[in-house]
């Protein structure tokens, strides 16, 4: 399966059956994605095929993944999952108070420079950890998917597996100041 090259056949649509964002890859798959009709930006302008700019992300992010210790299968779902999330979720607002601000800029009041595939850390308020894909910047913000199986918001509120969140960029640690020498790489599940 680490040959999984998109090509013209794979198209994006929105299922009615499924009600989600899904991905045709060919005849014999169908990649159904987290993005549904609530957190879809437009679910008219889902019908398209998969874009250029679509396959230079896909790249990027693979590439970007090289060096994890996860299987292929692994790394290609949370790349789908970031591919849908990247071009299709609707804009959504900065959520930071669910997080404390990294150690990181506070001891030297500023932030590393976190580009869009940068595997990341962000910490709640009750000091639980959860791993997280960045999937766009801005000057001070960033959008991230988690990519743990789930991670306590609050006491109602909690995010699960590939859900996007925008946070301050203050709020992002860098994976391996956080994981040492584990390095974070463990398998996702």
């Amino acid at each position: 399966m680490s040959n999984f090259s998109p090509d013209s056949t794979w198209r994006w649509s929105f299922c009615d059956k499924q009600q989600s964002l899904v991905l045709n890859i060919g005849d014999s798959f169908q990649f159904v994605s987290v993005i549904n009709d609530k957190n879809c930006a437009n679910p008219q302008d889902c019908e398209q095929s998969f874009l250029p700019e679509h396959l230079a992300y896909y790249s990027s992010l693979l590439d970007q993944m090289d060096n994890l210790d996860w299987p292929f299968e692994t790394k290609l779902h949370i790349v789908l999952q970031a591919l849908a999330n990247g071009f299709f979720h609707k804009p959504i607002m900065p959520q930071s108070w669910h997080f404390q601000i990294a150690a990181s800029s506070i001891r030297w009041n500023q932030n590393t420079d976190f580009q869009c595939g940068d595997i990341v850390v962000l910490r709640n308020l009750d000091d639980q950890v959860g791993r997280f894909l960045v999937i766009e910047t801005s000057y001070q913000t960033a959008c991230c998917m988690l990519i743990d199986p789930v991670l306590k918001l609050d006491d109602r509120k909690q995010l699960q597996q590939f859900q996007m969140i925008k946070v301050m960029t203050d709020r992002l640690q860098d994976l391996s100041q956080v994981m040492g020498s584990q390095n974070g790489y463990s398998k996702v599940g």
